[in-house]
């Protein structure tokens, strides 16, 4: 099969400046390639990466693009040029998978292959003009079922396929649960939408809980192992981040608790992030983004490496965590979620091991069913549906 994956403008493949859609397909083409397929990837042009090269077996073609911008009308205008540009550099493909805004509506020769169209996140009315295509592809039945409510007219054109979590041969040696440092991790954009100063309140207020039990200790008993909070991700808005403003509101909500609180910047190595995933007791997601949250694919990283997550009650987690079996859940809508959050950060860290020692092992249990080589097989599959449906209507 003849695949074009084609990225949208803001991110370079391989992705060294992050952006979860980049990574999971950069892995999802090399897997595709090794199974026997020829696969070319459209991204953006980056600093010194070559504009054109084979990474084993996948080969690349890079267009001039754009940094991120804070407006959206500004993205709006600087990804349709972009789209111009990449559309002289499509091959000739069965299937075109791209997650651009504007690829749907330009790039319509038979040519160039079916589209199928990678809805990266929640739609903000761009469905109607997707009537066209053969496939809307959602990762989440959230996303899945605000696509059918926007456009009626394509609701038997999606599908979900989850995102794998692109941890194969990066877990090795996991440690136990009970072997890690008392560490809660955020991995993800530093930015307002991602619920990170709801986190900063919520960890407080579990320090304080925390420093409440202690004084009612009986004496004799073992001192309490502190807890720690890090938060690693993008500030820049070029990185999706919420700029160097929102950095500093965060440093002074955590005013008090520096030595507590470690702020790092992203971390694009894969073998280093797994590293902190494994040494890390606890992932929090606390995204507050209703209509921007997707799938969630840190908190599937995270359970590849038996690290418990704690996730917002977003619906599109709800596709593979389970409260209190695989990981746990807090009302993020409630009158005052920092404190829900952290009295339960404050009866999870209370536990003395065994109940979350087997949570641990659930979650690394359900992030196998999310592995590249299965994730893989699940879309080559849908594309050949689409192109069986496709011939057989034409």
């Amino acid at each position: 099969m003849r695949i074009t994956l084609l990225h949208g403008g803001c991110f370079p493949v391989p992705p060294h400046l992050g952006g979860a859609v980049e990574k999971v397909w950069f892995t999802l083409g090399q897997e595709f390639a090794r199974t026997g397929n020829h696969v070319v990837q459209i991204s953006r042009f980056f600093k010194d990466l070559p504009r054109r090269e084979f990474l084993k077996g996948v080969e690349h073609r890079r267009v001039k693009g754009y940094d991120r911008p804070s407006s959206f009308t500004s993205l709006l205008v600087n990804e349709f040029f972009y789209c111009l540009r990449a559309m002289t550099a499509l091959p000739s493909a069965d299937i075109l998978v791209t997650n651009s805004i504007w690829a749907p509506v330009l790039a319509r020769k038979s040519r160039w292959g079916a589209l199928y169209v990678h809805v990266a996140r929640f739609p903000k009315g761009q469905m109607h003009l997707y009537r066209h295509v053969a496939r809307l592809h959602s990762v989440s039945h959230a996303v899945a079922k605000a696509i059918a409510r926007e456009c009626r007219e394509v609701a038997d054109k999606v599908c979900v396929i989850p995102y794998p979590h692109g941890q194969d041969g990066l877990v090795k040696d996991i440690p136990t649960w009970e072997s890690r440092e008392n560490r809660i991790l955020y991995v993800g954009r530093v930015h307002p939408e991602k619920g990170l100063e709801l986190l900063i309140n919520g960890f407080r207020h579990f320090i304080d809980l925390r420093e409440k039990s202690k004084l009612s200790t009986p004496a004799g008993n073992q001192p309490q192992t502190p807890w720690n909070l890090v938060i690693v991700g993008p500030v820049a808005d070029s990185g999706g981040g919420g700029g160097e403003p929102f950095l500093c509101r965060l440093q002074q909500l955590a005013q008090g608790l520096e030595t507590r609180i470690l702020f790092l910047p992203p971390i694009f190595d894969p073998g280093s992030l797994a590293r902190l995933y494994q040494q890390s007791k606890l992932f929090i997601y606390p995204s507050i983004a209703e209509t921007g949250e997707a799938f969630g694919l840190a908190p599937l990283e995270a359970m590849a490496h038996a690290c418990p997550p704690v996730v917002s009650n977003l619906d599109c987690f709800k596709d593979f965590i389970t409260p209190e079996e695989n990981g746990f859940c807090f009302d993020h809508r409630c009158q005052r979620p920092e404190r829900v959050l952290g009295e339960l950060l404050h009866r999870i860290c209370s536990e003395q091991g065994v109940c979350l020692s087997e949570i641990s092992k659930k979650s690394f249990s359900t992030a196998q069913r999310y592995s590249i080589k299965q994730i893989s097989q699940e879309y080559l599959q849908d594309f050949d549906r689409v192109l069986s449906f496709r011939y057989v209507k034409s």
